[in-house]
């Protein structure tokens, strides 16, 4: 201790300053608290377009996009995502169940809004195992990224055809020929009990989708409650 002082004396009286760091003893040191970490932009966007589609547990697909985004396979766009969220909150989930990834936002049953929303840069003729990682234009299909055929091309499944601005894609018939179409939404939404789906007019068709908290039920096409568990 002595030495020390004498140090400490000396360095000092030169107009400096030591600092001296010392061990500490076991046991000792500083406490530090996690901070939670925010949910990212995706992640929220998913949660809410699971919530209006009635999709539970909501945001379950977070896990297999986040290492899509992280490895730059697909990119996010913000202004896309909340055209989504106003056209689902107006005309409802046209689907109304089940969700799959790069289902409910490959334009599969939903606007381009949506499904650009998720921007994949997988162009037309690459590999792929998601819709969501093929360009905007394109849907994934026997491990290719595939053009989506335009209103008025044949088309074997709606899957396969392009979604609208603000309609989703439609694969009609006319003449026993399957082509591509668009139906827009309409309002009000159908209540329990009321018809629900895509109806078709002299080759125009609509979609109406029912209250929030119902289903629209498969091939009646009548809103439904949902049933609980047994």
């Amino acid at each position: 201790m002595e030495v020390q002082a004498q140090l400490s004396r000396v360095i000092s009286g030169l107009g400096a300053r030591l600092v001296l760091l010392l061990p500490l003893p076991l046991g000792c040191g500083i406490a530090t608290a996690e901070v939670p970490r925010e949910p990212s932009p995706v992640i929220t966007f998913i949660k809410e377009v699971d919530t209006i589609c009635g999709v539970t547990p909501p945001g379950s697909e977070g896990p297999y996009l986040e290492p899509l985004l992280e490895a730059n396979t697909i990119t996010f766009n913000a202004l896309a995502a909340q055209q989504c969220l106003d056209w689902l909150k107006g005309f409802g989930c046209p689907n109304g169940g089940t969700i799959q990834l790069g289902g409910h936002l490959s334009g599969h049953q939903f606007p381009a809004s949506c499904r650009e929303s998720l921007q994949g840069h997988l162009d037309v003729g690459m590999t792929c195992s998601v819709t969501v990682a093929c360009v905007p234009e394109a849907y994934c299909w026997s491990g290719l990224c595939v053009a989506y055929s335009p209103p008025g091309e044949p088309c074997l499944d709606r899957l396969t055809c392009k979604p609208g601005v603000a309609s989703i894609p439609v694969c009609g018939q006319q003449g026993g020929v399957s082509y591509c179409a668009t139906a827009t939404g309409v309002l009000p939404k159908a209540v329990l009990g009321g018809a629900c789906g895509i109806t078709e007019t002299e080759q125009t068709y609509t979609f109406r989708a029912c209250e929030q908290g119902l289903f629209c039920s498969n091939p009646a096409h009548i809103c439904s409650a949902p049933q609980l568990p047994r």
